[in-house]
């Protein structure tokens, strides 16, 4: 009835329907991972230069925001400085404000009207003098005062090589021009001890 176990009984050889499974290779383990590994990477460095974009379009928005509001402000003290008399020490201490304000929010496309009244400001008669070489009397302002000049300057400069075959822009770059030219004048220092000096301190601009 029951059959006797003679010790010769083999299981059955399990069969893999999938086909033969090849062994991977060393090389091809490691050529693997290194797909992975650089997979990896890429995927890093995309999050790495999104955020970076993010980062520098966050900080361009609130630039540009500052800038709006400094132009804001700055329209209320430009109009004031031309509408208003001022002992010689507030002129040249609004000047020299208004002037860092300016060199702060200036763009060409932006602030070509701001531009014309900052070169008002600077030629206003303030007891026979212009205004621009008020903060020039006073030694704690004359340091200030000869290096935002000098960038001012060079904005004049730069807006009449761009808008030199301009007709329409002809009076302006001769007022620039003019404006340039001004500092240049010995003569305009008389209230200051040490002329020859802030003379060649101006004059280096142009180099």
């Amino acid at each position: 009835m029951y059959s006797t176990f003679e010790g010769n009984y083999k299981t059955r050889r399990a069969i893999n329907l999938g086909g033969k499974r090849q062994q991977e290779t060393k090389e091809e383990l490691l050529k693997k991972n290194q797909d992975r590994r650089k997979a990896r990477e890429n995927e890093r460095l995309k999050e790495k230069s999104a955020i970076i974009i993010q980062a520098f379009y966050r900080g361009r928005t609130i630039a540009g925001k500052l800038r709006d509001n400094e132009r804001d402000s700055w329209d209320q003290q430009a109009k004031f400085m031309l509408n208003n008399a001022q002992s010689e020490r507030d002129v040249a201490i609004n000047l020299i404000n208004i002037a860092r304000s300016f060199l702060f929010f200036y763009r060409p496309q932006h602030d070509s009207q701001r531009k014309l009244y900052l070169y008002q400001i600077l030629w206003k008669q303030i007891q026979d003098s212009e205004t621009m070489f008020i903060p020039f009397y006073y030694d704690d302002l004359r340091v200030m005062w000869t290096l935002q000049l000098k960038r001012t300057l060079i904005i004049f400069l730069k807006n009449i090589g761009i808008n030199i075959i301009k007709p329409d822009q002809y009076i302006h770059n001769i007022n620039y021009l003019k404006t340039v030219l001004l500092p240049m004048d010995v003569s305009k220092y008389q209230k200051i001890q040490d002329t020859n000096r802030m003379f060649v301190s101006l004059k280096s601009h142009n180099k």
